[in-house]
């Protein structure tokens, strides 16, 4: 199967990443969100982000040729229209992602593979729902793209293993490395990872042992990566907080149930939601843990 077109249903901090990566390496991309309001914000940010991937030399086309492959529209059906792949990065409830993929599968054509970019739920959750659980999978795209770049490549036990295949073949035509699973796993492989040093960092700070700031300090000394609290702004404080909503709802995970709570009083309440609002655990543009003085080097 040859895939040209693809249809991102959800504008939000993945959704514009993904349909920017598609775009830079030639696909055409419909780009769909029930809101225009959401859509100017994501064009706008696509644009920017579009500009650091040029200056880096990670994109290489002409910046208009690559944003005229963008079609942002809030018309479903015509988001719809000879689409030959989907991939959903909207809340993380099943019965909602179930409902779009229903309405999708009127109006999109049946060679169409839907896949959804669910961090947490596994695809059997909602497969039935799509009208097409042999032609659905998920596939979930790092943050960000461009640089944690394995996407999880999950069927459920009903996906049929050739659109398995073509999700696969798909994966190199956009620079990421498919990580294929035997069978399916919440949370998936490295949000598991970092689930359990999110914990253990959130665990320091509710006890009073240590600032956030500390904690961060301590990883970008001793790892040299993006630390745990300035991470979780980069993903966006409400991606987590739903993630955590769905663990203590359904799994009755006692960290879970604290977690939600501690994201929903500090930031969802106040706004705060990370990178994508300037404002989360730290203020952006320039963030404290990327300014001269916030570790000290010997």
């Amino acid at each position: 199967m040859d895939i040209k077109t693809v249809l991102i249903v959800g504008s939000g901090t993945m959704g514009l990443q993904i349909a920017l990566q598609f775009a830079i390496h030639g696909f055409e991309v419909h780009l769909y969100d029930v809101s225009q309001e959401a859509l100017d914000t994501a064009m706008d940010n696509i644009d920017a982000l579009l500009d650091q991937l040029l200056d880096s030399g990670y994109a290489q086309e002409d910046k208009d040729i690559v944003l005229k492959r963008i079609a942002a529209t809030t018309d479903i059906e015509q988001a719809a229209r000879d689409v030959d792949f989907v991939n959903e990065s909207i809340i993380e409830d099943p019965d909602v992602k179930g409902k779009v993929f229903a309405q999708l599968n009127e109006l999109c054509p049946q060679r169409a593979i839907f896949t959804s970019n669910t961090s947490q739920l596994v695809p059997s959750a909602f497969a039935d729902k799509t009208g097409r659980p042999d032609r659905f999978l998920a596939f979930h795209f790092g943050n960000p793209v461009w640089e944690q770049y394995q996407v999880d490549v999950m069927p459920h036990p009903g996906t049929d293993p050739e659109a398995v295949q073509v999700t696969v073949d798909l994966c190199p035509k956009i620079r990421q490395f498919p990580i294929v699973f035997q069978k399916e796993f919440p949370g998936f492989i490295h949000n598991h990872l970092m689930k359990a040093y999110m914990k253990a960092a959130f665990e320091i700070v509710v006890d009073g042992v240590a600032d956030f700031k500390d904690i961060d300090r301590v990883w970008l000394i001793s790892e040299g990566s993006m630390p745990p609290f300035a991470k979780l702004d980069f993903m966006s404080i409400d991606t987590s907080y739903q993630s955590a909503k769905v663990a203590a709802e359904q799994d009755k995970d006692p960290f879970a149930i604290k977690f939600a709570q501690y994201l929903y009083d500090n930031f969802i309440s106040k706004g705060k939601l990370g990178v994508k609002t300037g404002e989360g655990f730290y203020k952006y543009p320039n963030p404290e843990y990327e300014q001269e003085g916030f570790i000290e080097k010997f």
